[in-house]
Parts: structure tokens; sequence; C-alpha cells
């Protein structure tokens, strides 16, 4: 993943599923491993970090290759 802020990262999750692990590269940069499939479709991805967790938005969908 790439974005702002990650620093300091706790958690990612996949909708309500959290992503396993979770590695923090730099302030722009993180690695995980998405959750299986739970449902069709995209879910949000979020980011918690010590700053709170990131908001929804259009620009954070997931969606699982089939």
């Amino acid at each position: 993943m790439t974005g702002t802020g990650f620093t300091g990262a706790t958690s990612v999750l996949f909708g309500s599923v959290p992503a396993t692990g979770l590695t923090v590269v730099d302030d722009t940069k993180l690695t995980v491993t998405s959750p299986p499939p739970n449902a069709s479709g995209a879910v949000d991805v979020t980011v918690t970090t010590p700053a709170g967790t990131s908001a929804t938005s259009q620009g954070d969908l997931f969606t699982y290759g089939s």
C-alpha cells in the first residue's frame, strides 16, 4: 500500500477483516497480506495509526481477484 502517515500503523482492515503480516516500510508505504475473500465485491481498506483510523473513500476500495 502507498499513502502517507503510516508510521506507527497497528492494523489494516479489509472491510471488517484484519490483514496479516503488517510491515511498515516507511511513512508512505506498508505491506500486508490480504485476508481470504469473505464477500463478493469491493471492500474498504482502513489503516489504524496512533493518529486514528483512516476515513473510507472511493480511493481505498479493494476487490478480490477471481
